[in-house]
């Protein structure tokens, strides 16, 4: 026993040496850099990383077409972007783009590149335009937005399809809640789909012909639009739809919304006065209902978006539903962003568990002007509101510069008075020499209000980086903050932000390493306790059986 008290001891002035040991060595790091920044020195930086390089599209299946194939990737800090498709040839990159091929095998190789090293992605696909037809004219152009382009994906993403969605604008929606097979139908020999036909959308009427499309008799979220019905009930096959089969979710402003667990016709009349309406879910007698609070996740939790005039980019939002019943949201924007974002699907349903992945468009008129736009994405379910902060910065169509701003890990979070430290990376794309720029800073709130701004003049001849540091103002209050960058020259703007929070209390690092030695001494003591209890009973265990013996042989005399 005592042979192990003494290697739990050991352990705990290992333990102890251990963080003192990171302790001094963060605390020098901190200090090193608060010498070099306090004296308002700048810093150069040097960049060692290579582009981070994402091929999002096309993917590795067969394509129905061979025309307008998207190329879709994310390049963060590069120079130049460009792809070859079979080898071809390389061909700039300034976005997203559509383009032609042929059938058979090809590969396209997509890479970016800055002064620090080239990154390359490669994909390889096949394209075969008679493998299978689909007809979805019907829902496709004017007033079908948010229906499915099932041309974009390939055959294998089809085979077995998450979020399917066909719509009709004025009339109504669909909305598959399971997967679903699009590659095949009645008459699988065929290689033709024929949703058009057999998907019908129109007034007051959903209706698909299962026979002929036996994979889509699916669960599905329905929208009935323009109605003019006070008090809704959902028919089904023109008979009132059990609640076994039909459950109403909302019905708001003429727009029904229901669930059912698998396809036929689908309408829905006035309810006759007195009557209950149908798939409304009633209760019977007897039991108790627990009504949990609804609750729904929402990611990321902010979103910063870069273009410059005339471009368009996408973000998506990821959007689940934890709650135990299907909840019904409504997408919005507030007003400083709303000239630059198109929400796909403003209203949609999801039931328990299931998770939507929202498409979101940015757009930038050539006529916009260049700044930074602030302001939220807001989901709503059930009068619970979540918030996206949102962050719009409009470059400049021709620059001459690039800058970059980086708030470190240990600035993501203080408290008001204290100061936030951002790193700043210029970058001159275009003159040849020492070219001298101007600088704005800035730290605004959610809403884009100002608290801070300063200007500086920098020297760039290639590259250069510097360390900005402000002070958060006293009595700010707790949210989410942006530090703002421009870079302005020969008219050109070119920007870059980043973002912090307050918070109300800030544990330290000293801190967090006293809490976990006080936690780790305490389990140590507990153990040591242990130790000398188990001890001390053995001894007691001891003693008792030589006093048993001694009685014993006590009796026996």
């Amino acid at each position: 026993m005592r042979y192990m008290e003494k290697w739990a001891l050991v352990l705990v002035l290992v333990l102890v040496l251990s963080f003192q040991i990171n302790y001094v060595s963060a605390e020098e790091n901190a200090s090193i850099t608060g010498k070099a920044t306090s004296s308002g020195a700048s810093l150069t930086i040097v960049v060692i990383a290579a582009p981070s390089l994402e091929l999002l599209r096309p993917v590795n299946g067969t394509y129905l077409i061979d025309e307008n194939l998207e190329l879709n990737y994310t390049a963060l800090s590069a120079d130049s972007v460009w792809y070859s498709l079979d080898n071809v040839e390389n061909n700039t990159l300034t976005g997203n783009i559509l383009f032609n091929t042929t059938e058979d095998e090809h590969t396209l190789r997509l890479y970016a590149n800055n002064s620090n090293g080239l990154s390359s992605k490669t994909v390889t696909f096949n394209v075969n335009t008679t493998r299978l037809e689909i007809d979805y004219n019907g829902f496709r152009g004017s007033g079908s937005e948010g229906s499915t382009d099932f041309l974009k994906y390939s055959l294998e993403e089809l085979e077995d399809f998450s979020g399917l969605t066909l719509k009709k604008g004025s009339y109504g929606q669909i909305y598959f809640n399971d997967k679903i097979n699009v590659s095949d139908d009645e008459d699988s020999s065929d290689n033709f789909v024929n949703i058009s036909k057999n998907v019908i959308i129109s007034s007051n009427h959903l209706e698909i012909n299962t026979t002929a499309l036996p994979n889509f008799n699916k669960s599905a979220t329905l929208y009935l639009y323009n109605l003019s019905f006070s008090n809704p009930r959902i028919l089904m096959n023109g008979e009132i739809c059990p609640p076994s089969i039909c459950t109403k979710v909302s019905y708001s402003s003429g727009t029904l919304v229901f669930e059912v667990t698998h396809f036929t016709i689908y309408s829905a009349e006035e309810t006759p006065s007195g009557e209950t309406p149908s798939g409304g879910g009633g209760g019977g007698g007897g039991g108790s209902t627990i009504n949990l609070i609804p609750s729904f996740e929402v990611s990321p939790d902010e979103i910063i978006v870069n273009m410059k005039q005339g471009e368009t980019k996408e973000r998506y939002v990821s959007i689940k539903n934890n709650y135990t019943k299907i909840l019904s949201f409504s997408v919005g924007n507030t007003e400083k962003i709303k000239d630059f974002i198109r929400i796909n699907e403003p209203s949609f349903v999801l039931g328990p568990g299931e998770v939507k992945n929202l498409t979101i468009d940015f757009l930038s008129k050539e006529s916009s002007i260049p700044n930074s736009y602030i302001g939220k994405i807001t989901i709503e379910a059930d009068k619970i509101k979540k918030e996206i902060l949102t962050v719009v910065n409009v470059n400049s169509k021709r620059n001459l510069f690039d800058v970059e701003v980086k708030i470190p890990s240990k600035y993501k979070e203080v408290i008001s008075g204290d100061d936030v430290l951002a790193e700043i990376k210029i970058y001159n794309l275009g003159e040849t020499g020492r070219v001298d720029a101007m600088l704005d800073y800035s730290i605004k709130d959610d809403e884009g209000n100002t608290l801070i701004s300063a200007s500086d003049t920098v020297s760039v001849e290639t590259q250069a980086g510097l360390i900005k540091i402000f002070s958060v103002p006293e009595g700010a209050k707790s949210g989410r903050y942006v530090f703002y960058v421009g870079v302005t020259y020969d008219g050109g703007l070119a920007i870059s932000t980043d973002t912090f929070e307050v918070i109300k209390v800030k544990v330290s690092y000293r801190e967090k390493i006293y809490i976990v030695l006080i936690l780790v001494s305490i389990i140590v003591i507990v153990f040591l306790i242990y130790l000398h209890l188990r001890k001390k009973e053995a001894k007691i265990g001891v003693m008792k059986r030589k006093l048993e013996i001694r009685d014993l042989m006590g009796v026996g005399r």
